[in-house]
């Protein structure tokens, strides 16, 4: 609804609509600081989040599974990402594109035959995830847990990190559509946060609840968990598909984050030596987030997400007339 047009090509993002909103309200100061604010904590996010972290997980899996030093690691992704970056390989993206989804389907087929596999487990599985979740003891700690623990934080930011609903990144992504519906798009946003949550999140929490009794901490990597969950069922096989896996999904991830990013830098300088040197910036920080600790970049992701989707559920109340009649207006085509 609110994108821009470059070099014939669309754009946009949160920081275009809060820019946008408070600019009608004759109050366009305000409204570009808050989209700043909004932009700088995004490419915190960007460098943390979308790069770091996703490089280690690559590092990680690879390193305690197949052995390969972490250095190894680090040099090959951000060799692949320079060639993506900086000599337009177009090539690598597609390629990521064409097999992310492919291999999303058989990261989901391998979850299905372990639960298969394990089907007299199933039942006991629900009757723990119900009774821990409605237990008098977990209920008093959950509601302990919300005015003096981390759980709120915990819960409430990986879920964010694992589909970005509400902090606002994802509209960047969908700008760029060819579209004309903005609902239309808003649907599209809907169904790709239903498959992340409800069906590869919750398939992955299955099979490591139907291996509770197997699954073991290997390393200091918590994505050890789920490798562990699956070898346990259908053995060596399932660490080399996992390691692929985990390679294609964090590798789009900082590609995508890359192009966040620079949305990010354009928004604050439209200069394109800004634009390059955001690009070789952040592939030093992809071979770092493959060879360091991330416990600090976790609590910087953390904020920086926090932060985002705190301002960015904020203008979305603003804008709810729009959005309410954009979607009513999208329907109302869609019935005829």
């Amino acid at each position: 609804k609110h994108r821009r047009i470059r070099n014939g090509e669309n754009y946009g993002g949160a920081m275009y609509y809060m820019e946008d909103y408070f600019k009608n309200k004759k109050r366009n100061t305000f409204g570009y600081v808050f989209a700043f604010v909004f932009t700088i904590m995004c490419l915190l996010n960007c460098f943390s989040m979308g790069c770091m972290i996703q490089s280690n997980a690559i590092s990680d899996a690879f390193k305690e599974v197949l052995n390969v030093p972490a250095v190894t690691i680090g040099i090959i992704v951000s060799i692949l990402s320079i060639i993506v970056f900086f000599f337009n390989g177009k090539k690598i993206f597609s390629l990521c594109e064409k097999l992310v989804p492919f291999v999303s389907i058989i990261y989901c087929f391998m979850c299905i035959v372990i639960i298969v596999l394990s089907y007299k487990k199933v039942p006991a599985v629900f009757e723990q995830i119900i009774k821990e979740a409605f237990s008098f003891d977990t209920v008093g700690a959950g509601a302990m847990g919300f005015l003096i623990s981390k759980s709120i934080r915990y819960g409430t930011v990986r879920g964010l990190f694992s589909n970005e609903a509400g902090c606002g990144t994802s509209p960047i992504a969908h700008a760029t559509s060819n579209t004309n519906s903005p609902a239309e798009q808003g649907c599209l946003g809907i169904i790709e946060v239903f498959i992340d949550t409800m069906l590869i999140c919750t398939l992955t929490a299955l099979v490591i609840l139907l291996n509770q009794d197997k699954v073991i901490m290997q390393g200091e990597s918590s994505i050890m968990i789920a490798f562990s969950a699956f070898f346990a069922t259908l053995g060596e096989f399932s660490n080399i598909v996992l390691c692929i896996c985990v390679f294609l999904f964090a590798f789009a991830t900082i590609v995508c984050w890359g192009y966040y990013g620079k949305e990010c830098i354009y928004f604050i300088n439209k200069s394109e030596k800004a634009e390059k040197g955001f690009y070789f910036i952040y592939v030093v920080f992809v071979f770092l987030g493959a060879v360091i600790s991330m416990e600090s970049v976790w609590q910087i992701a953390d904020f920086a997400i926090a932060v985002m989707t705190v301002m960015n559920l904020i203008t979305l109340a603003l804008l709810s007339k729009e959005v309410k009649e954009e979607t009513f207006s999208h329907n109302k085509r869609a019935l005829k």
